[in-house]
């Protein structure tokens, strides 16, 4: 991105819980690489505001390139973190059917039980990807909401339900859809001049075709 590589950085503790909510707002969760010098510098850490004081939720942070090509931290919390001029800047991107703060276990400690956290990783309400639409000026932030599979041995397993959020090229959020149940997998969503393209490739849409890959289009009102 524009002057360098970034990383998206996790906690180098599996059982992150472990820590203190002090010490996770002390960790990066961006990293930019000097290829010269052989060396990272931390960008961004874990903010406090998403930290809380409960551990028992899913803090990876996922990377996303912005409109001016800026590394962008969409983690699952109702901000994203836009780095700008060398400053981290939080911008509200919450869907409103979705809670403020991120899901948390009712566990004491989630890696007590592999289920435990696979469910709080997979299948609880969560922001996903961050697509950037160069063609319409516009970000799309995919929620999918919390649909737990009967077993967590089922690899084909889709959530239901996904909800978009779309947000101008200064961060402002200017509307939202949630999606038909069954029918979308917001994994896959791409811009053109005619407008957004979803997938509709879910496993319980009675269109599904082996032979086609399908997509719908979310036409843009200005």
């Amino acid at each position: 991105a524009n002057d360098g590589i970034y990383f998206a950085a996790f906690p180098l503790v599996f059982e992150w819980t472990s820590l203190s909510p002090e010490e996770l707002t002390k960790i990066p969760n961006l990293l930019k690489f000097d290829s010269l010098a052989g060396s990272f510098t931390p960008v961004s850490y874990f903010p406090e505001e998403f930290v809380g004081n409960n551990l028992n939720k899913a803090i990876f942070p996922i990377l996303s390139l912005g409109p001016d090509q800026e590394p962008v931290i969409n983690l699952n919390f109702r901000n994203l973190y836009q780095v700008k001029n060398g400053e981290v800047q939080a911008h509200s991107a919450a869907h409103s059917e979705f809670p403020e703060e991120p899901t948390t276990s009712s566990m004491s400690n989630m890696f007590e039980d592999m289920n435990e956290i696979m469910k709080m990783i997979n299948n609880v309400d969560i922001y996903t990807d961050l697509f950037y639409l160069p063609e319409q000026e516009l970000l799309v932030r995919v929620a999918k909401f919390e649909d737990i599979p009967e077993s967590t041995a089922d690899a084909t397993f889709l959530a239901s339900q996904w909800g978009l959020v779309f947000l101008d090229t200064d961060y402002k959020k200017v509307g939202e859809i949630t999606l038909e149940p069954n029918q979308y997998n917001g994994q896959y969503i791409f811009g053109t001049n005619e407008g957004i393209w979803i997938s509709t490739d879910h496993p319980e849409n009675p269109e599904l075709s082996e032979d086609f890959m399908r997509f719908q289009l979310i036409e843009v009102n200005r």
